[in-house]
């Protein structure tokens, strides 16, 4: 399964080459499939892990409403009825139910980035993995903040679009900050 997620964070253009890969597993050679699976859980060469994962706890259950193990069954559940052939191996999650930190006060706050430069929050509309949507809450919420939109497919917006590089470059190196609402393919 790790191996198909990792394909399918490329969006569309990665099908072709997951199909291939499938193909090949389901002939007996699953190399390609595990290197995919070991891309997605940062495992290099040598078989060591990079600290990509570790943070995810950190990250995702502080930045969450918090849910009991009740709450994330109901979840698996429904993943499994929206998606009845993968819903089933992706739960249920008991990470943030079991994890042993809680969200603090100051983390329940709602940030508005009154006093800072200006951020420039990107967003691709076809990227599976973090929905657009969540980037324009973000830059409604964020009041110095400007909405760049990657009109395209896959996890990520950089390196994917020659619009968003050249924004993202004048943005860190010059200090120059794209128009909000501007819009790439």
């Amino acid at each position: 399964m790790t191996g198909i997620a990792m394909a399918l964070y490329g969006g569309k253009a990665s099908w072709n080459p997951l199909a291939v890969i499938l193909r090949r597993a389901m002939d007996g050679d699953g190399s390609n499939l595990l290197l995919a699976a070991d891309q997605l859980n940062g495992r290099d060469e040598d078989g060591h892990f990079d600290t990509v994962f570790s943070a995810f706890p950190a990250i995702s259950c502080l930045d969450t409403k918090e849910m009991g193990v009740l709450d994330a069954d109901r979840v698996w559940a429904e993943d499994q009825r929206k998606a009845p052939i993968f819903g089933k191996y992706f739960g249920p999650d008991y990470t943030c139910p079991l994890w042993s930190a809680r969200p603090s006060a100051y983390l329940t706050v709602q940030l508005t980035g009154a006093s800072a430069p200006p951020i420039v929050v990107i967003g691709g509309t076809g990227d599976n993995a973090t929905p657009y949507q969540q980037a324009v809450s973000m830059a409604d919420q964020l009041r110095s903040a400007v909405l760049v939109t990657y009109e395209g497919e896959g996890h990520g917006s950089f390196g994917k679009s020659a619009c968003i590089n050249k924004l993202v470059v004048a943005y860190l190196t010059k200090d120059i900050v794209p128009a909000d609402g501007t819009r790439c393919q």
